[in-house]
């Protein structure tokens, strides 16, 4: 799927209206995932990084070392290695905010979970600071679980035609985007030094 549309979505236009669809890219390549991988890079490169040629940190991400069975402890573990290794920004992943237990719930609920994070972010963020590193932490706001707070609270904010069912796919649910609606609070603010 790529652009405008959903779902049989129809848009009824006036003589002398216009409508402009979203920006959609693709690419085709005749050698693999690789070539597309180039060409999708030269693109950006090319046409959407504001430097291109700036280099970027060299980053650990948490994810595939963990999935969901995160705790401050773990991390603090995976960030030492990180830093032993050389990498210069230690991003926090999925399963550190409250009601995630596995890809059906909490996703929109953007407060460190009570039992791995007792304390909250803080301490492993001075950690990976104290490390040498900065902290980067995932957030995928443009999804929602129907098992979170949020949704609970504002099943209106989830973007669906109004004689619909709101469709998930992957358990997540599409909140409205910002100025199209009302957003989902953020309320998981850690700073970066």
């Amino acid at each position: 799927m790529a652009g405008g549309g959903h779902e049989g979505a129809e848009l009824c236009l006036r003589p002398g209206d216009r409508h402009r669809t979203p920006v959609s890219l693709a690419v085709h390549s005749g050698h693999g995932f690789g070539g597309a991988g180039r060409a999708f890079h030269r693109h950006l490169r090319a046409h959407v990084l504001p430097h291109p040629r700036e280099l970027r940190p060299v980053l650990y991400n948490s994810w595939e070392a963990t999935w969901f069975e995160v705790s401050e402890e773990n991390q603090i573990a995976l960030a030492r290695r990180a830093a032993a290794v050389g990498a210069e920004l230690f991003v926090l992943d999925d399963g550190w905010f409250r009601g995630r237990e596995d890809d059906r719930s909490g996703l929109g609920d953007w407060t460190p979970h009570p039992r791995r994070f007792p304390q909250g972010l803080r301490p492993l963020a001075d950690e990976v600071h104290r490390l040498g590193m900065a902290f980067g932490l995932w957030v995928e706001p443009e999804m929602t679980n129907a098992d979170s707070d949020s949704y609970r609270a504002h099943p209106d904010w989830v973007l669906h035609l109004p004689d619909r069912t709101a469709t998930e796919l992957r358990h997540q649910l599409v909140p409205r985007v910002v100025g199209a609606g009302r957003p989902l609070r953020r309320s998981a603010q850690i700073r970066s030094r």
